[in-house]
């Protein structure tokens, strides 16, 4: 995936009202297989895949983009994805890498150090397996 160089990022959406993503704001970071023919042959494409087939998204434009993929009625989408451009998109959606806001973070551990305090007894487990008994 992209690595992040400088303090922000474009969203591959073309649609996007506010393209400019920030290392704090929630993204989405997929990529897909190129199609026969390379991204060139995609004309009037919604979303701008780079050479490599990777994309970022804000959260709430791949959501966007994934609900237009599902939907069977065309007249109650937002958008047109072309036949060609859904499967892009259902083939990303398997390598789809999700970051929460610097915000969720931030109220997610909030949240849990509530939980902690608030305990009676609390058990952890770590990344190693072992069992910590907070008493």
């Amino acid at each position: 995936m992209e690595e992040v160089s400088g303090i922000y990022m474009h969203c591959s959406f073309n649609g996007c009202q506010f393209p400019r993503i920030t290392t704090v704001d929630a993204r989405v970071e997929v990529r897909t297989s190129m199609p026969t023919g390379g991204f060139s042959k995609l004309h009037n494409s919604k979303v701008k895949w780079r050479r490599n087939g990777d994309a970022v998204f804000h959260r709430t434009c791949w959501d966007m983009v994934v609900k237009t993929c599902r939907m069977r009625n065309k007249k109650r989408a937002p958008f047109v994805l072309s036949a060609i451009e859904k499967t892009l998109v259902r083939e990303a959606l398997k390598t789809a890498e999700f970051h929460d806001s610097l915000e969720t973070v931030g109220n997610e551990a909030s949240r849990i150090a509530d939980l902690i305090k608030n305990a009676k007894h609390c058990v952890a487990f770590t990344a190693r397996g072992f069992l910590h008994l907070l008493v």
